[in-house]
């Protein structure tokens, strides 16, 4: 996510204990790029806020998130998925 408190409530609610493997981080992937190959990600989750948006005020760039998205996922050894 790219709001901190997010990422926070997140790892408070997946205790690791119960999910390992499980991380969540703040990235703005849309500001910054995607991350180094060797941290990209297993998935990418919009929780229905950009792509929501996007979808009603400015439809043309929805081709640009998704390009965005894909570049920060990883290709192997299974490729990243996307989730909305």
């Amino acid at each position: 996510d790219i709001v901190p408190q997010v990422v926070e409530k997140m790892v408070e609610r997946y205790d690791p204990g119960e999910w390992p493997g499980l991380r969540f981080q703040k990235r703005d992937f849309l500001g910054e790029g995607p991350p180094p190959p060797e941290h990209r990600y297993a998935a990418v989750i919009d929780k229905a806020g950009l792509w929501d948006w996007l979808q009603d005020e400015a439809p043309q760039r929805l081709p640009h998130l998704l390009a965005k998205a894909s570049a920060a996922l990883r290709s192997e050894p299974t490729r990243g998925v996307y989730i909305i």
